[in-house]
């Protein structure tokens, strides 16, 4: 019983779920019996040190919206206390001598055992005296009679915000069979829809209109969909919301693909197929040729996502940063678009420094744009796991101190190392022999020349030895391995430099 009795104010109060007035609400939740409001209860005025009695509405009336610090009603009128209920609760039938004697009665103290006293030793009951009893009588404040057509319509009135959502709701479950109707049920729903609320209306549309539409979102897209909307978006179902950001999308010179939108839904970056150069500005000639090579209207997984742009250069890559921060600031958190913004910086600084040119090759572009599509992945994954505050703080990744920075460099130089090799083999192809003017065996001679060239390596300048720290003829060990790591070894004229070891 205890434990039904604070659920009940729990519910009541708005504690772990949403508060609400309706006594029929959380009784129907707790499969207990349902009260009539119009009775009157006792309570005890500390003030007077007397018993009074207030009707059950008007006391949970006070405690919902007086006590609780929520917005009155217009046709509720509450006292300054509990005890002050207003005249026109009091039974207006009443005949005169009736009034007169309750008013000219004082309140006399009663001693309830059953409300005052919780001690267990005190096992006598304590009966009030007769004359007390007929004073508590008089004293009753009786409910008004209102005709039963009023009670009905008075209970079909909501009573705040949270009873006109409810009743949006239950209008919407009525029509599943018509999608345009539930469309502007929900935007109503979310018009009306107090920042505070946690409830889900896209688990509402799951079982509605999901079933009907092309997009039907996973349970992990919905929890991560959840930290990354703002409150515009919120409530609108999957489906709604992608042909809103489709619309958006056109706007901004973007190509609406829908499968891109439908990636975007979930923040499905690197793995999952979504890159950044997707979000590449396009020419009308290239928006109208890649919309006749794909479906524009269809949001089902059938619709796979079109090759990402290339990045033709890192103002490409910036340009493609800037499409995406415009999408985000339309339907998500501030902390994505600051994660979407501090990437484009980073990307512009790139373009202005040294470090810049380490991406004059396609390849090196192509690593920087994995790069940042994994940073973005890493959000959806912290996100997925209940991370909030980690994934918050991800755009702290895009600076040049950054580990995974240092590692994409790494990776950069070995592009380049590879693009020049290439580029020297393929210098010495053009410059060979053709095969209609020598004969087989000059052919052959040609390529083990080439391979040759290939395997060589490379020599040494008088530059490089004036760069090398030399001491009395010493070298440190980690000089000396690097030179034969890339190099092979000395020349021979440098055979006699001595090998020290690092100093510490």
């Amino acid at each position: 019983m205890e434990h039904l009795h604070d659920s009940a104010h729990n519910h009541f109060r708005g504690v772990r779920t949403r508060a609400t007035r309706r006594s029929k609400t959380i009784l129907d939740k707790l499969h207990a019996p349902l009260i009539d409001e119009t009775k009157a209860v006792p309570l005890f005025d500390s003030s007077t040190g007397s018993i009074r009695e207030v009707t059950t509405k008007y006391l949970l009336d006070f405690m919902y919206y007086k006590q609780g610090g929520r917005r009155t009603p217009r046709n509720l009128v509450l006292g300054d206390s509990v005890f002050d209920e207003p005249m026109s609760r009091v039974n207006v039938t009443a005949n005169p001598e009736t009034e007169s004697s309750a008013v000219g009665t004082p309140l006399v103290p009663l001693v309830d055992h059953d409300l005052l006293s919780d001690s267990d030793d005190d096992d006598d009951p304590v009966v009030a005296p007769p004359m007390a009893i007929a004073a508590a009588e008089t004293t009753r404040v009786q409910p008004p009679k209102v005709p039963r057509a009023s009670r009905k319509r008075a209970r079909e009135v909501p009573d705040d915000a949270s009873d006109d959502i409810d009743s949006l709701v239950a209008l919407r479950e009525t029509y599943t069979r018509n999608p345009t109707m539930i469309r502007n049920i929900d935007r109503l729903i979310s018009m009306n829809q107090t920042p505070g609320d946690e409830r889900s209306f896209q688990s509402l549309s799951a079982t509605t209109t999901d079933s009907q539409a092309q997009f039907r979102p996973t349970a992990m897209q919905r929890q991560i969909h959840r930290h990354l909307v703002n409150g515009t978006y919120a409530c609108m179902s999957a489906q709604l919301l992608l042909e809103t950001l489709q619309i958006s999308l056109q706007t901004l010179d973007l190509l609406p693909h829908p499968a891109v939108i439908r990636a975007f839904f979930s923040w499905d970056f690197a793995t999952q197929g979504l890159s950044v150069m997707h979000f590449v500005s396009l020419s009308d000639v290239e928006r109208r040729g890649r919309r006749s090579a794909s479906d524009m209207s269809d949001f089902s997984r059938k619709n796979k996502l079109p090759r990402p742009s290339a990045a033709g250069d890192l103002a490409t890559v910036v340009d493609a940063l800037g499409g995406l921060a415009a999408v985000v600031k339309i339907a998500y958190q501030p902390f994505v678009s600051t994660l979407v913004e501090e990437a484009q910086v980073f990307v512009r600084k790139l373009s202005r420094s040294t470090l810049g040119r380490n991406f004059g090759i396609p390849t090196a572009r192509s690593e920087l744009v994995n790069w940042i599509d994994g940073r973005f992945e890493c959000v959806r994954l912290l996100l997925a796991q209940g991370h909030v505050d980690a994934a918050h703080a991800v755009h702290g990744a895009f600076q040049e101190g950054d580990a995974s920075f240092a590692k994409l460099i790494q990776v950069v130089s070995e592009c380049r190392l590879t693009h020049s090799e290439k580029q020297m083999a393929a210098t010495a192809t053009r410059n060979g022999p053709s095969s209609n003017t020598r004969g087989a065996q000059q052919q052959h001679e040609f390529r083990r020349k080439v391979k040759e060239v290939k395997h060589e390596r490379p020599e040494i300048t008088a530059d490089m030895v004036q760069m090398l720290p030399e001491l009395n003829d010493n070298i440190p060990a980690t000089i000396r391995d690097l030179i034969v790591q890339h190099y092979g070894g000395f020349k021979p004229e440098f055979a006699d430099i001595n090998v020290v070891p690092d100093q510490v």
